[in-house]
C-alpha cells in the first residue's frame, strides 16, 4: 500500500449548558455535550458533562474558576470495540484579572489525567460593548513543534468575538506548528 492519497478529518460538539447564581461570590455551572469525530470514512462518538465553580474573590477584579471537563462515556468506536478511546477528562482551574473595564487577562492550568500540567495566558480587549479582539498562548506547544518552518508559532492563537443581543459569535485560529492551523468558530444563544 502507499502513501498517497488524502484523507478528511472533522469534529462537531453540540451541548447545552444552565448555570445557578448561588451568591455573590459563588456560581456554579453543568453542560450536557454530545461529541461526534470523523477520520476519513471512520467516526466515533461520546456524551460527556463539564461541571464548574466560579468564584468571586474580596477583589472585584479577579475571579477563580475550577472545572471538571468531559466526564462521560464513549457511545461509539473507530473500530469494532478493540480499542476504547478515553475521553480526555481534564481538571481546570483559572484565573481571570480585568485591571480595566475593557481588559481581560487569563491564566488557566489545566491537567488532563493522562498528562502533565499546562498553562494557557491568554488577553482579551474589548473595542465596543459588541466587539472584542483575543490573543493566546498554550505551554504545551512544544509537543507540535518539528524541524519545519512554522515552529515560531506553535502554540499562538487569536482571534474576535461578536455580540448582539443573546447572540455571540466566537472565531479564533490556533497554531499547531507544522501541523497547521486550526479554524474554530463558536455560535452561541443565552437565554436571559
Amino acid at each position: 500500500a502507499g502513501t498517497d492519497g488524502s484523507f478528511g478529518v472533522s469534529e462537531f460538539l453540540a451541548g447545552a449548558s444552565v448555570s445557578k447564581h448561588f451568591s455573590d461570590m459563588v456560581n456554579v455551572g453543568l453542560s450536557v455535550k454530545f461529541l461526534q469525530e470523523t477520520l476519513d470514512e471512520h467516526s466515533a462518538s461520546a456524551a460527556a458533562i463539564d461541571i464548574g465553580i466560579l468564584h468571586q474573590t474580596t477583589n472585584q477584579n479577579l475571579k477563580v474558576g475550577l472545572a471538571l471537563k468531559n466526564l462521560g462515556k464513549q457511545l461509539s468506536y473507530f473500530s469494532k470495540e478493540e480499542y476504547q478511546e478515553k475521553l480526555p477528562q481534564t481538571l481546570q482551574i483559572g484565573f481571570s484579572y480585568h485591571p480595566d473595564p475593557a481588559l481581560f487577562l487569563n491564566l488557566d492550568l489545566y491537567k488532563p489525567l493522562e498528562y502533565d500540567f499546562s498553562a494557557l495566558v491568554g488577553a482579551e480587549y474589548r473595542l465596543h460593548q459588541m466587539f472584542c479582539l483575543r490573543a493566546g498562548y498554550k505551554s504545551n506547544a512544544k509537543d507540535w513543534k518539528t524541524e519545519g518552518d512554522y515552529n515560531s508559532f506553535a502554540g499562538f492563537s487569536m482571534g474576535f468575538g461578536l455580540n448582539w443581543q443573546n447572540y455571540n459569535l466566537d472565531y479564533s485560529i490556533n497554531s499547531y506548528g507544522d501541523l497547521g492551523f486550526v479554524h474554530q468558530i463558536s455560535l452561541r444563544y443565552s437565554f436571559k
